[in-house]
């Protein structure tokens, strides 16, 4: 379950906290959507063209490990 302050969204996954910048909601170019659509399109398809609008950055984020694994010391001399 996200938990949402402000502009940040902060998700737990397995062995790490994620944190991201969610959109502008006061951005002029998407009102907080976080995406333009393109609608001068020269071909005519099902799906309008969708842009990422400056504002935020979806695979942007930062990553806290939760659990730090630390490693076993290798008590052979020779592993073969």
């Amino acid at each position: 379950m996200p938990l949402t302050l402000g502009r940040w969204r902060i998700d737990r996954y397995e062995n790490a906290i994620w944190l991201q910048r969610q959109p502008d909601p006061n951005c002029l170019d998407c009102n907080g959507a976080g995406r333009t659509d393109d609608e001068a399109q020269e071909i005519e398809t099902s799906q309008p063209r969708i842009e990422i609008c400056d504002c935020w950055n979806p695979w942007g984020g930062i990553r806290i490990p939760i659990h730090f694994r630390l490693r076993s010391p290798i008590t052979e001399r020779y592993p073969f």
